[in-house]
């Protein structure tokens, strides 16, 4: 994922700054109403635009096979009490270091908010751990 997020800095331009800014705003209307499924979809829009970005558009498939167990987490986190505005604020943090052009201020918020579903399943496996096997 960090390979795709540095390749879509480097084509980073006007177009996908506002497809980030759509994804961005989706998710903030449907965290305003609790619409987990929509904010979920939304969010699927923020990270697919990476592939498309980095004119990866195939891994994007790849990705996708890949990530029953990320979307199970996703999903159960989403309803948690701030979760949907903490991934908002660190969207919003990506794009705002690769509009200014800074890939690796960008990367480094990237990998926070990608290492940041570890602490999420610490935090998941506390309040549901019926839902979780080790």
């Amino acid at each position: 994922m960090l390979f795709r997020s540095r390749e879509a800095g480097k084509n980073w331009n006007d177009d996908a700054s506002a497809a980030a800014d759509r994804a961005i705003k989706l998710q903030q209307q449907y965290s305003k109403s609790s619409d987990v499924w929509r904010f979920h979809t939304a969010d699927e829009m923020f990270h697919r635009n990476f592939s498309s970005t980095a004119r990866l558009d195939g891994i994007w498939d790849t990705i996708s096979s890949v990530k029953t167990h990320i979307d199970r987490v996703r999903r159960l986190a989403i309803p948690v009490k701030g979760h949907m505005e903490k991934v908002i604020n660190e969207h919003k943090l990506v794009i705002h270091f690769l509009d200014r052009g800074d890939i690796d201020g960008a990367m480094n918020a990237m990998r926070e908010h990608l290492d940041s579903l570890h602490k999420t399943i610490t935090r998941l496996k506390e309040m549901n751990s019926k839902d979780f096997e080790e």
